[in-house]
């Protein structure tokens, strides 16, 4: 979970205001590395 510490700001406020991917849950971030660069990270999540 510490990951998530590192999320994009952008998408930080996504989930905060509720705008996250529909995949993007805490049970999908245990069983998944989330990617360091903000870039790449977008990118997966945009698979969701």
């Amino acid at each position: 979970m510490i990951g998530l510490a590192f999320l994009a700001p952008d998408l930080l406020r996504d989930v905060m205001e509720g705008r996250q991917p529909v995949g993007f849950t805490s049970e999908w971030c245990v069983r998944h590395s989330l990617p360091s660069d903000w870039s790449d990270l977008r990118k997966l999540l945009a698979t969701l």
